[in-house]
């Protein structure tokens, strides 16, 4: 979608009394790992453009519940025609690495980032762009510093002190509602002749 290699994750039991773990593999190496906890029916959608191969998103069933013990889907990259930007975070001037998700005390969900850098060394504003439209900019972050991206961000990039651009960063992708809401939004009927 977009080129982003897109998972969901899907509660079709009770609400989550606690987190449980997730893991984001490429080409059987975990490159990612964070933390997750949703109500009855929630979705949570996680995108992903950087990696290049075979993906696999895993989910841990928490302890004690019925069922397998973890939940898995896959994406295969390889053949995708739109390139993903470097893997090798040194070789860009500066990067985000994905760091965890959590909640803020309204309950909202939020990603964490690290601030990587690559050949460039100063002062860096971020500037996210929102599904809605709306713009934030935050700025004096320092090489090794984190940003709490909230939840509903499509983009983050990444410029200097000049305001030349760095980098840009598609965060994980909360929608918060059931995967229904990702269908259409018409059905067709079947023509019924009596």
């Amino acid at each position: 979608m977009d080129g982003l290699s897109t998972f969901t994750i899907t509660n079709t039991g009770s609400n989550m009394t606690d987190v449980t773990k997730w893991t984001l593999t490429v080409n059987g190496e975990a490159v990612i790992t964070g933390e997750i906890q949703l109500g009855t029916g929630e979705a949570y959608r996680m995108g992903f453009a950087v990696y290049k191969g075979a993906l696999a998103l895993t989910v841990e069933q928490r302890p004690g519940y019925p069922g397998a013990a973890s939940a898995s889907a896959t994406i295969d990259t390889s053949g995708c025609v739109i390139e993903p930007t470097a893997n090798s975070e040194t070789s860009e001037p500066a990067t985000l690495a994905y760091a965890g998700t959590g909640r803020n005390e309204k309950g909202e969900l939020y990603a964490t980032y690290q601030v990587v850098c690559g050949t460039y060394a100063g002062a860096i504003r971020a500037e996210f762009k929102f599904v809605d439209g709306a713009i934030r900019s935050e700025s004096g972050i320092q090489c090794g510093g984190t940003l709490t991206v909230p939840q509903y961000t499509s983009l983050i990039v990444l410029y200097d002190a000049d305001g030349n651009q760095l980098a840009e960063k598609v965060p994980p992708i909360d929608i918060s509602t059931p995967p229904s809401f990702i269908m259409p939004f018409w059905v067709y009927l079947p023509i019924v002749v009596k």
